[in-house]
């Protein structure tokens, strides 16, 4: 969740839009990638690369 909120201040401060929209049930994401690359489970996950992928609004 850290990785995720670093990325999407990031995003707002540099005036970006996600393709992303409110819903009844919630924000809903067009298109939203989350790829965890771990070797060796962990009890905490520490050390695990993330690699995040959103796609931006036109």
């Amino acid at each position: 969740m850290d990785s995720t909120g670093l990325l999407l201040e990031w995003a707002g401060q540099q005036g970006m839009q996600w393709d992303a929209g409110l819903t009844a049930d919630g924000l809903r994401w067009g298109c939203r990638l989350e790829i965890y690359h771990a070797g060796v489970l962990t009890a905490d996950n520490g050390g695990w690369e993330i690699e995040l992928a959103i796609r931006l609004a036109e």
